[in-house]
């Protein structure tokens, strides 16, 4: 298994170990690599803490009612009779209106007196 190892990596395995033994020797500290758990401890800490949020869970959903579409009118029944706002009569429409060309009948050698009743 060293064999393995020792083919895969190199010398690291022994160099360290030999650093070690010969920091103890002449009483010095040991040197060690910081543990990957106090890296992760303190990248936990670090880290901002969100607010716990549920998960949306699937409510059961009532069937939706489209709205329904409105009856459309027929053009026949919402016309209103129709009233000449001249005379006030009702079948006609101001521009149609025969008061109007039965005055201009009767006043049309005279334009004064239409202007005057107009």
């Amino acid at each position: 298994n060293e064999l393995k190892l020792q083919a895969k990596y190199g010398d690291k395995l022994n160099t360290r170990s030999e650093m070690g033994n010969f920091c103890e020797t002449f009483g010095i500290e040991k040197i060690e690599a910081p543990s990957t758990q106090k890296k992760r401890i303190i990248k936990r800490k670090n880290l901002p803490q969100r607010p716990f949020r549920p998960k949306p869970t699937a409510k059961p959903s009532l069937p939706i009612a489209k709205p329904k579409p409105k009856p459309k009118t027929s053009k026949n029944q919402t016309k209103k009779p129709i009233i000449c706002f001249k005379c006030g009569k009702s079948g006609h429409k101001s521009f149609q209106c025969k008061m109007e060309q039965k005055i201009n009948e009767i006043f049309s050698g005279d334009p004064e007196l239409r202007n005057k009743i107009q």
